[in-house]
């Protein structure tokens, strides 16, 4: 179902002088830093490894599930756990509502917390197209737009362990396949981008600017679904 690179990349920051990776032609230090330094635009350290924690359990249950068995290279576990979960992953968000709700009934021992996360991922998960379009203190701003229509939405999405800024580390806008998911109030990713074209040509970059700017006088920030 997703296609592309679907994994993290760990992307070293650039130093405070050097142009921000997020094409704006600021320096680093006053553009994209003020917000990655803050770490408000991602979930707090605790809420990371709630995170991954509830995540990495989904994950498990998918392959038992499917009867899918871990198989690691003793000279690069890391690389080969990372791939096995982004397997489950895809599998997991052909049926969302399935995969979540066998977790959920399968274990006894699941505290409500964790219960209630996932069940706002049963409900109000969405999956598909988006481009990144600007980087905010808090958040990366995402679109899904209709651009016969010129409308769409505007997601506030916070990063797990580095922003979202950070992860793409790409001149603006860039176009992905996102899963975003409900955390308690705001608005994450699974961890994962597909990125489907890096480049836009000029007319590309004002089509998607002029629609984006059509959303914002109609539509506010969505962060929290």
């Amino acid at each position: 179902m997703f296609k592309g690179s679907r994994l993290i990349e760990i992307a070293k920051p650039p130093g405070r002088n050097e142009p921000c990776p997020c094409g704006s032609g600021k320096k680093y230090k006053k553009c994209c830093m003020s917000g990655e330094s803050s770490g408000n635009a991602t979930l707090s350290a605790e809420d990371t490894k709630l995170f991954f924690r509830i995540f990495n359990g989904l994950m498990a249950s998918v392959s038992k599930d499917e009867k899918k068995i871990m198989v690691l290279d003793s000279e690069n576990d890391m690389r080969g756990y990372q791939n096995f979960i982004a397997d489950m992953r895809d599998i997991c968000w052909q049926d969302p509502v399935k995969y979540i709700h066998n977790y959920i009934v399968k274990d006894n021992d699941m505290d409500d917390r964790t219960r209630s996360i996932l069940e706002e991922w049963e409900q109000k998960h969405i999956i598909g197209t988006f481009f990144i379009m600007d980087f905010k203190p808090e958040y990366a701003v995402i679109m899904h737009a209709d651009f016969e229509e010129k409308s769409g939405k505007l997601y506030g999405v916070k990063g797990l362990t580095d922003s979202v800024a950070h992860v793409a580390k790409r001149k603006k806008p860039v176009a992905v396949q996102m899963m975003l998911l409900p955390f308690e109030g705001k608005i994450v990713y699974d961890g994962m981008m597909n990125y489907l074209k890096f480049d836009f040509t000029e007319d590309e970059v004002k089509l998607l600017t002029d629609v984006y700017d059509a959303i914002l006088k109609e539509e506010s920030i969505i962060t929290e679904l």
